[in-house]
């Protein structure tokens, strides 16, 4: 900031010859009075302040190289959790259920219309291992032939084509006309990058050793540029009403020291997506997702970025919370997140819009928003 102002100060004092004016009495110096100078000193200052400021802010004049991709995360809610909250509650229109929502997933993603997808909660009914009929990946397969799915086992670490189990499992949806698929792989969250972390099934002090990322390294076809795509899903900080908040931050410490020591490459460009279970306000975020405080953090949080930019979407204008309660009323938390690196942002989006389930009714499928990014990828 002080940077920023150091460089305004330079612009309204100066004696460069095209600027004509009278004395600052203050300063007893040259000051501006020109009106035709007036609208460009007020953009210029602008556009300082907004690079020069905040924990993500990307610096204006950064050369691209006019290719671009959209990405976006998208919690699917899987059908368990649904029947464990919805059957509960019979005020909750049924319609949210998997298999009637299943039709309103298919149309917003057709609707967000990315290059690459972070899915998180993906299940056999997900994926297409029981009731294929309602199946997104048999779906999408038959509406939308150009996507292609790369889902790692977060039970036991094999591929899913290859007959691993799948509980709870985040993956990746990308357009094979757009990037080519050069690796993919997954690791955990808990501690134990290569497995999940401790024996036992799930415990609120330790948290679901289950929680993994999935990540892909893939090539884009129009650029020639290859580049890392991590869908993650962290931790809850809460079970049963009780706040367990360092399970979450050590996700959160995990999954960026992992990816930056160990994963990517320096240099190599990198989008991180996912449903972090944190807002920007938590013990997670700020020790090891803000850029600021925590020292292996190079990425840029894509909201951050475009809000500084006046580059926010309609939906995300209106608010930037990520998440609806089970009975559909809007949050406020912005906890699901992308990161990027190597890339500019052109727009950011919460796709916040309702869709027509198998009996006409309009819903959201899922208590989750897409967060959609533009990205350019730099030269």
């Amino acid at each position: 900031m002080n940077k920023a102002i150091t460089v305004i100060e330079r612009v309204f004092y100066t004696d460069a010859p095209f600027f004509l004016g009278g004395v600052d009495n203050c300063r007893g110096r040259r000051c501006l009075l020109p009106l035709r100078c007036v609208l460009y000193i007020a953009i210029t200052c602008s556009h300082l302040l907004s690079a020069c400021s905040g924990d993500s802010m990307q610096m204006p004049g950064e050369e691209i190289d006019g290719c671009r991709i959209k990405v976006a995360s998208y919690n699917l809610w899987t059908s368990d959790s649904r029947k464990k909250y919805l059957t509960s509650n019979t005020s909750i229109d049924r319609q949210r259920f998997w298999r009637p929502s299943s039709v309103a997933m298919l149309e917003a993603i057709k609707d967000v219309d990315c290059d690459v997808l972070a899915f998180q909660e993906i299940c056999d009914s997900i994926y297409g291992r029981k009731g294929a009929a309602t199946s997104l990946k048999v779906m999408m397969e038959k509406a939308m032939p150009d996507y292609s799915w790369v889902v790692w086992s977060n039970v036991d670490g094999k591929r899913v084509e290859d007959g691993g189990r799948i509980s709870y499992t985040p993956g990746i949806c990308y357009k094979t006309s757009v990037l080519d698929l050069t690796r993919s792989g997954i690791f955990w969250l808990g501690g134990n990058p290569d497995a999940p972390w401790w024996g036992g099934g799930f415990s609120p002090e330790y948290g679901d050793p289950k929680r993994a990322c999935v990540w892909a390294l893939f090539r884009h076809k129009e650029s020639g540029k290859q580049f890392y795509f991590l869908s993650a899903h962290l931790d809850t900080r809460s079970f049963n009403g009780v706040q367990y908040p360092s399970v979450n931050t050590e996700n959160c410490r995990n999954l960026m020291e992992y990816a930056d020591a160990e994963l990517i490459p320096k240099g190599v460009p990198s989008i991180i997506a996912g449903d972090m279970n944190v807002s920007d306000k938590e013990e997670g975020y700020i020790d090891y997702l803000n850029r600021n405080t925590f020292r292996l953090h190079h990425w840029i949080n894509a909201y951050e970025a475009a809000r500084s930019m006046s580059a926010l979407g309609p939906c995300a204008k209106a608010g930037p919370g990520t998440t609806n309660t089970h009975s559909e009323a809007d949050g406020k938390d912005r906890i699901d997140h992308i990161f990027y690196d190597g890339f500019t942002m052109k727009e950011y989006e919460v796709a916040r819009r309702k869709y027509a389930t198998r009996n006409g009714t309009l819903h959201y499928p899922s208590d989750h928003f897409p967060i959609t990014a533009t990205l350019l990828f730099k030269q």
